[in-house]
C-alpha cells in the first residue's frame, strides 16, 4: 500500500485473507495486489479512508456550510466532465423537492 510492501499503521495492512483494514486516520491510499503465481500479474485500485463519524446535522455542521471538510475519495482528479457527470434523467411531471449532490 502506498509503496510499503504489506502496510503498516500510517497506511493500512492486508491480512493473510487479502482483508484491507485502513488507518484511523482519512486520506486517499493506493493498494495493489500482486498474483503469487505470477509475480508480474499486479493491479492497484485507490480508495479513500475517511475518519468522518456521520453527518448529525443540516448541511454537514453547526455552520450550515454544507462542506464535507473529510471527503477523501472525491477530488478534482477523478470528478471532471469525461468521468463524473448526469447518467440519465426522468421527466416528471410534479415538483421534485431535492438537495444536489
Amino acid at each position: 500500500m502506498d509503496t510499503v510492501p504489506g502496510g503498516n499503521s500510517s497506511v493500512g495492512t492486508i491480512d493473510a485473507n487479502g482483508k484491507y483494514t485502513p488507518p484511523s486516520a482519512g486520506e486517499v491510499h493506493t493498494v495493489t495486489a500482486r498474483s503469487q503465481a505470477d509475480s508480474t500479474k499486479s493491479a492497484s485500485a485507490t480508495i479513500g479512508v475517511t475518519d468522518l463519524a456521520g453527518v448529525f446535522t443540516y448541511h454537514n455542521d453547526n455552520s450550515r456550510t454544507g462542506g464535507n471538510l473529510k471527503e477523501f475519495a472525491l477530488t478534482a482528479s477523478n470528478v471532471n466532465t469525461a468521468t463524473f457527470g448526469r447518467l440519465f434523467s426522468c421527466p416528471v411531471d410534479a415538483a421534485i423537492y431535492a438537495q444536489p449532490l
